[in-house]
């Protein structure tokens, strides 16, 4: 039988900015999402508040106040750094891993039952975690993916070790009787809201003991595997290799309204940057860009946009930012204030099945080209992030987002390493 682990970071955002800031240890902290906007991370006190996830900090700003609560901005290259680190642990404790999330992966412990104490390899996991990181983690296992997300869940809210491994679902029948059925791993609020009126269905336990092909017929395969993930019956393998993506992403929020085009190309050069840095580390090229603009409040906002296509493929952050500043020039609009830029990547084909074009020679990925943004990428790794740039980002910067209240890049920016 299987043994499936998830290890859960508690309350990550906070806990990395506690590992460098004892200070805050037992206070309320509550940190900020892009533009100091929402909540989106709280400690344990700050939930005791009852402040939601995700709410407008402004709305939430005098309570805070008034409880002395630490608000911070999110420190992005912080959380990642951990999240490397807390991870390579787990791998060197149990190589069978599945990152799921920033903060969480599961362990596959099946080679592990045979001759180690489960509860023990867990409670030591935790210890090297904790001391190495400072980061502290709950640990769900069962025979499921799906089950140890609720044995987490209860690791979490209902024991003091952090560690809890569920019984056979024969002896679980009356823990999960109390759980409602949104709890589990995959079962969103509408289809639980389905499940409560259509079928009768409120609890785990009602899940689990549903008619999996009845299941089916009403929320697909997906439903049905949940039906026997929850009886024991494992559906849901590791997934040990990350998937290449199928498109990359970057984009953000000014942190002030933008008119100038100067600016805007350089926030859409920017975030060229860093979506070729990813494409490249992905071994990858693209064959489209896609560059967006928005203007507006959200509600009202305007968009306006441009696919580019790449022929052929590449990796060339100087080729694509030239590209990118074409179709802003294009797009830009005297007098409006712009909110947001952003860019994606689509067409992502590995390297070695790119297709070169004899009619279009200059755009070849030459050895030049490759050898500058290999340099630029081992630069930035090993200096920090931002080491090197490209000068069509501009210096000032001055359109980025707001985050006055972020703490010290302690691991990735020399220049703000921890002082003692």
């Amino acid at each position: 039988m299987p043994i499936y682990a998830l290890v859960d970071c508690n309350n990550f955002f906070v806990s990395c900015e506690r590992a460098f800031d004892p200070s805050l240890k037992d206070k309320p902290v509550a940190v900020l999402s892009n533009n100091d906007g929402c909540i989106v991370a709280r400690s344990q006190e700050v939930k005791d508040m009852n402040v939601p996830m995700g709410v407008p900090y402004f709305q939430w700003r005098a309570l805070c106040q008034k409880n002395d609560v630490k608000v911070m901005s999110s420190n992005y290259h912080l959380y990642s750094d951990m999240s490397k680190r807390v991870m390579k642990i787990l791998a060197d404790f149990c190589p069978e891993l599945e990152v799921y999330s920033i903060d969480e992966a599961f362990l596959d412990l099946t080679a592990f039952a045979a001759h180690t104490n489960i509860r023990e390899f867990c409670n030591k996991l935790r210890m090297a975690v904790l001391q190495w990181t400072g980061i502290p983690i709950s640990i769900g296992v069962a025979s499921t993916k799906t089950l140890a997300k609720l044995a987490n869940h209860i690791a979490k809210k209902k024991t003091s070790s952090g560690v809890y491994i569920m019984p056979s679902p024969q002896d679980s029948s009356e823990l999960l009787s109390h759980l409602p059925v949104e709890e589990i791993w995959g079962v969103g609020h509408r289809m639980g809201k389905r499940l409560r009126e259509e079928y009768g269905v409120f609890t785990v336990k009602g899940l689990r003991d549903s008619d999996p092909h009845q299941i089916r017929r009403g929320f697909s395969v997906v439903g049905e595997r949940i039906v026997y993930e929850l009886r024991g019956i494992s559906c849901l393998t590791l997934e040990e290799m990350d998937e290449p993506s199928k498109t990359i992403v970057a984009s953000r929020s000014f942190g002030k309204a933008v008119t100038l085009r100067q600016e805007l190309e350089e926030s859409v050069a920017w975030h060229v940057t860093r979506a070729a840095e990813r494409l490249r580390k992905q071994g990858a090229k693209a064959g489209g860009l896609y560059v967006m603009l928005r203007a507006g409040q959200i509600g009202k906002a305007s968009y306006d946009s441009r696919y580019i296509s790449l022929l052929p493929a590449t990796f060339d952050t100087s080729t694509m930012i030239a590209k990118a500043k074409q179709a802003v020039r294009e797009m830009y609009k005297e007098g409006v204030h712009y909110k947001k830029s952003g860019v994606c990547l689509y067409d992502i084909m590995p390297q070695s099945q790119t297709q070169g074009d004899m009619l279009l020679p200059e755009w070849e990925d030459t050895p030049k080209r490759v050898t500058v943004n290999r340099l630029v990428d081992d630069v930035n790794r090993i200096m920090g992030d931002d080491s090197l740039v490209y000068a069509a980002t501009g210096t000032k910067r001055d359109w980025r987002m707001s985050c006055s209240l972020r703490s010290p890049r302690y691991t990735t920016h020399w220049n703000e390493i921890l002082t003692v």
